[in-house]
């Protein structure tokens, strides 16, 4: 196998406590040509001097420095430098496996991609009680163009520490990551890969993503709702200028509903809740996304939008159980987890 440089990219902002594990999961990697593009974020705590430690002690660190514009711009300057072949963009709290790097290589040699997608674990703080996160295709599957049409918004996660891309493919792609607060990384891991020609899906789990440290309190949560509805609306407007919409209409509205219902069943209260649902109204609004679209394809989902679009919290969350029990949805999933404990938060009855 040929020894071709990959490039990962980390940005780091207050990282301070994982930042040298996650660090070190990188330099210990089996594959030994990598270049390790590190973006301080205007860190207030020890990130950075973390960081100018370890370039001194390892050339293939490199450490960039910006004022705090987030991860999105962070990345983005990041790729800016980037020599390798090929790409990654990982968090600085997260781990490693140690093949990961090599068995991406590979793999990305052996069939040309433009994009891999592998599994992934989480855990909290502790790495030996961790659970799994695959992809819902088998090892080593290339998605092909009619298949993608249908279920690419559904399976292609906003997220990219899950995703190995070919570096000529995104500069040739124009897409970038958005200078968002948060959520900066859906439009650029969702639209990559409607723009891809060959994606491969690897089932087996690279990254151990630490979850314990990274909630929102719920003031951010509208905030990042808000980004949330952003990166959405900017997809279907890139889509509308490449003049691929048509293509990913139904997909794509399938995954708004969803991606909708999940946003506001997470407010904690009212308040919220009327802000997040007024944007979320007035993007669908803009996205012609109407009661007659066709991916409501049940009287009960039709009546969920509807309530979306009055404001109706209580009508919306109603309808969402109904719709839930009526298509045998399992308790278990966390469709169902989301609207009871809406219902018991804001005490409202079911209506038969």
């Amino acid at each position: 196998m040929k020894d071709v440089l990959v490039t990962v990219v980390m940005p780091v902002y207050n990282s301070e406590v994982y930042l040298k594990e996650s660090l070190d999961s990188l330099i210990n990697q089996k594959y030994k040509n990598i270049e390790i593009i590190c973006v301080d974020d205007g860190s207030t705590d020890d990130s950075l001097r973390i960081l100018e430690d370890y370039q001194n002690r390892d050339k293939r660190i490199k450490v960039l420095k910006q004022k705090n514009q987030f991860a999105g711009v962070a990345r983005n300057n990041g790729m800016k430098h980037a020599n390798g072949k090929y790409i990654m963009f990982l968090d600085s709290d997260d781990i490693f496996e140690r093949n990961m790097i090599y068995n991406l290589v590979r793999k990305a040699e052996k069939h040309n991609t433009d994009i891999i997608f592998f599994g992934f674990y989480h855990f909290t703080n502790n790495i030996n009680k961790r659970s799994m996160m695959g992809i819902p295709y088998k090892n080593k599957k290339i998605i092909s163009p009619l298949e993608k049409k249908d279920i690419i918004f559904q399976i292609a996660q906003g997220i990219p520490w899950n995703k190995f891309y070919n570096k000529n493919f995104i500069l040739n792609s124009g897409v970038k990551f958005q200078d968002l607060s948060s959520n900066n990384d859906i439009f650029f891991s969702k639209m990559t890969a409607l723009v891809a020609d060959k994606i491969l899906f690897d089932n087996k789990r690279y990254t151990n993503y630490r979850i314990g440290n990274k909630k929102s309190t719920q003031g951010s949560y509208k905030l990042s709702s808000g980004n949330y509805t952003k990166s959405i609306v900017s997809m279907y407007e890139e889509m509308i200028k490449r003049d691929i919409y048509e293509i990913y209409e139904e997909s794509f509205q399938k995954y708004v509903l969803d991606s909708f219902l999940e946003i506001f069943l997470k407010c904690d209260d009212f308040q919220s809740h009327n802000i997040v649902i007024n944007k979320i109204s007035k993007a669908l609004v803009y996205m012609n996304i109407d009661n007659s679209n066709k991916v409501l394809d049940s009287h009960s989902a039709r009546n969920i939008f509807n309530k979306i679009l009055e404001n109706d919290l209580e009508g919306t969350i109603s309808e969402h159980i109904m719709y839930l029990k009526s298509n045998f949805i399992s308790k278990k999933s966390i469709e169902y987890r989301l609207g009871k404990e809406a219902l018991k938060r804001f005490k409202i009855k079911v209506y038969e």
